[in-house]
């Protein structure tokens, strides 16, 4: 267990030979950050979740529904994350909506409920998979993620997608807490120090907060993913949270259909991928 003590917004968590930041809040010293009056707070929009049936209504654009099989060039036939099905669910002349699904041959997933703030989640059995607890999120193989921002252009599609929608339903349980009496920016657990322990998100971690830097206690799970290091989970304003969905946390694929066939990028990536639709659905 490391404690993490810090003025400013960050600490230092060593792991083995590397450090990487945390950010459980901001301010500096005990009694900086902690639980405020922020009722008078001006709501901060957070984003809004798209839905793969968004898009269903009005004239549809046939040339992209479907199921569509991908791949990026290069990349090994065993890799499968480096394989993804399309399911375009709708398509409009201005905008596209579905779920991207990593592992071709792998079988759809469908997560638990979340059952309480607190939980673990992701449960701990997928978590080394995803990596979520080293701050480096990768895909779960067989999850549907649903397009988010899907535009089209006449056969230019362009839509994000973001691996922390798995946090979505986690996130909504979460209380914001404000980091500091002004009330301007707010996160889901109070405090502005930590211990946190990566090798085992069961243990106990906890924040300090208040005059007396009384400690708040909860999972070492909770205090990462409340945190800023890489893979944190939450966006909040002064009245709720939601799983986070920014620059830091979104891709993008950038995509031209010709018929039966697509290619394009993965954002800015220096590579290409390739596509053919698998079967045609008509709206």
């Amino acid at each position: 267990m490391v404690r993490l003590e810090y003025s400013a917004f960050l600490a230092l968590i060593f792991v083995g030979c590397s450090a990487r930041t945390l950010d459980v809040g901001s301010g500096s010293g005990p009694g900086a950050t902690g639980i405020y009056d922020c009722s008078h707070a001006t709501v901060t929009p957070l984003h809004t979740w798209t839905s793969p049936g968004d898009c269903a209504s009005g004239p549809q654009q046939s040339q992209f529904l479907g199921e569509w099989e991908g791949s990026i060039a290069g990349a090994s036939s065993a890799d499968e994350a480096s394989t993804f099905r399309l399911n375009v669910t709708g398509a409009t002349d201005t905008k596209i909506c579905g779920t991207l699904t990593f592992g071709v041959h792998a079988p759809l997933v469908t997560l638990p409920p979340v059952t309480g703030p607190d939980e673990i989640y992701p449960p701990d059995s997928i978590l080394p998979t995803v990596g979520a607890m080293s701050g480096k999120l990768g895909p779960i193989l067989g999850l549907p993620y649903a397009i988010q921002n899907g535009t089209v252009q006449g056969q230019h599609v362009i839509f994000f997608y973001s691996l922390r929608e798995i946090f979505a339903d986690w996130c909504a349980l979460q209380t914001p807490y404000a980091y500091s009496q002004y009330c301007e920016s707010f996160g889901c657990l109070p405090g502005n120090a930590a211990t946190i322990n990566l090798g085992d998100p069961t243990a106990t971690c906890s924040t300090w907060y208040g005059a007396d830097g009384a400690p708040f206690y909860t999972s070492c799970w909770k205090v990462m993913m409340c945190g800023s290091l890489e893979g944190y989970a939450c966006s909040c304003n002064s009245q709720h949270c939601e799983a986070r969905f920014d620059a830091l946390s979104m891709s993008v694929f950038d995509i031209t259909f010709n018929g039966e066939e697509a290619f394009g990028t993965p954002g800015n990536e220096n590579v290409t991928i390739t596509m053919h639709r698998v079967y045609t659905t008509d709206n």
